[in-house]
Parts: structure tokens; sequence; C-alpha cells
């Protein structure tokens, strides 16, 4: 009945989002005085297009800049992301800004205070988890296990159908067999965390607490991990690729509109 019941609750939070270009008229006042405001956004197909290889994906020409004046400008900023720390930071590479890696179990702040939220059972239990998975499944053909300390991802882009069929046994079977894990799925990959409440949500929440609250919020994401923030952030929630069901209240079609997007804002503060 729980899992129903949270199932049920997802639902009731889904919508067909508008464009947010369509709205503008509507939210220029509420973005009009950046000192207000804060921006959170993830990488990987908001900031960059999605690529076969994660480490081909680049932050779309002219975000850096505008990102960084944003920043200038007193928005609170902060890039949300599901890759390590050090990767994220090095791709996107805007001063002042704050960034969370792994789902927000790692964090740093723009005067680099450095944030770990994992205790020493979570770690022993990706640890654990990051070791077995890499044993059952070595040689399937597409399939690739990936640590990021905090997390172990299983990337399946590209792998044929019966070995997708197989890791995805394997991860449902590990997790039946282990206490305090929980499964994350996004584009082609599955995710394994601790079991417990840090997510991109919760890291927003801890950035607003140690940099101070700010009326309006903006989050833009692509992923069926970026939901946990639509469905409780109250602000601007904007969701970045093809028009599906979400429960964010806006929509842009690609990181091209996200530039867009900020040069408007820009737009209004000069």
């Amino acid at each position: 009945m729980g899992r129903r019941h949270a199932a049920q609750v997802r639902a009731a939070h889904m919508n067909r989002p508008i464009h947010l270009f369509d709205d503008w008229e509507g939210l220029v006042r509420s973005l009009a005085r950046p000192e207000r405001l804060a921006l959170f956004s993830d990488f990987d197909g908001t900031l960059a297009s999605i690529r076969s290889n994660p480490a081909d994906a680049r932050m779309l020409a002219g975000l850096r800049p505008l990102l960084a004046t944003c920043a200038r400008r007193q928005v609170l900023t902060g890039i949300i992301s599901g890759r390590r720390l050090p990767d994220v930071q090095r791709r996107v590479g805007v001063r002042g800004a704050w960034y969370a890696g792994v789902h927000g179990y790692s964090l740093v702040s723009p005067s680099n205070r450095r944030f770990q939220r994992l205790n020493q059972t979570g770690w022993e239990r990706i640890a654990a988890a990051t070791a077995q998975l890499s044993r059952s499944l070595e040689g399937l053909a597409g399939i690739r296990v990936e640590s990021k300390d905090a997390v172990v991802s299983i990337h399946y882009r590209g792998a044929p159908a019966g070995n997708r069929r197989r890791a995805g046994w394997l991860v449902r079977s590990l997790l039946a067999q282990s206490q305090g894990l929980r499964l994350v799925s996004g584009r082609k990959v599955w995710e394994i965390l601790p079991a417990g409440n840090v997510d991109k949500a919760s890291a927003i929440r801890f950035i607003l607490r140690q940099d101070g609250p700010r009326p309006v919020r903006i989050f833009l994401g692509d992923d069926v991990a970026d939901e946990a923030v639509f469905r409780s952030m109250r602000g601007i929630t904007v969701l970045v690729g093809t028009r599906r069901s979400t429960a964010a209240r806006y929509w842009l079609r690609s990181p091209v509109e996200v530039r867009q997007f900020l040069e408007r804002c820009l737009q209004l503060w000069t």
C-alpha cells in the first residue's frame, strides 16, 4: 500500500508544462530583481546536450559567461548534478557559484567551503554494492559500472536488449538482498544511492540554509532525478528537453532555449 500511495502522490503532481516563453510577461515581475533570485540548474541535458559517452558532454557555447554574470549580479547560482563534484566543477567553470555533485552528497560553496553529506555506513554500503556489481556485470557488452563515491551508476546506453535485461535483473537482485540502498533511474542509467533523504531537492534546501533564503527560486532540469525538485520546490520549475508529463510548471526545448532564457533575464537587469 505504501508504494502504491507514493505512486499516486507522484501522479497527482504531474502535468503537461507550458512553454516558459508563453508566460514570459507573467514572469517578468518575479525575475526583475536579481538580488531576490536563486537559480539552480542540472548539467547534462540542461546546460549541455546529452551524449552517448558522458565524457563527451560540453556546456553549450555562451552559457558560461551568462551564468557568471548571474552570479556577479547577486543571483544565488547553483549547479546540481549527478556527476562527481570535481567533474561538474571543471565542466561548468563558473566562479561564484555553488556546486552539488552526486545528487547532493558533495557540495562546495563559492568560497570553496566543502560539505560531505554521507556517513561511514553509507560509504561502506556503496563500496560493497560497487564491488558486487563490477563482478556480476563484467563482460556484458554495453554495460558500464561507474563509481562516484556516494553513488554507483550502471550505464546501459547502447547495450543490446538482452544485456540490458540481464543487468536490470542483477541490479534489482542486489537491491532486494541489501539493506540501506535505493535506486534512482535516469536516462539510460540506473543509480544506486544510500537510503535516506539526500537528493537534488535536499541539496537545494541545504544551499539555501547556508547562503540565505531567496524568495524567488528557479530550477532547470531534464531527468527523472530532477522531478524531486519539481515536486517540492516552490518557484519557477522548468523541464528542459522533450515535453512530457512532469511536475515542472514550465518547459524549454533544449540548452539553446536555456541560453535564451538567461539572455532575457540579463536584459531585464540592464
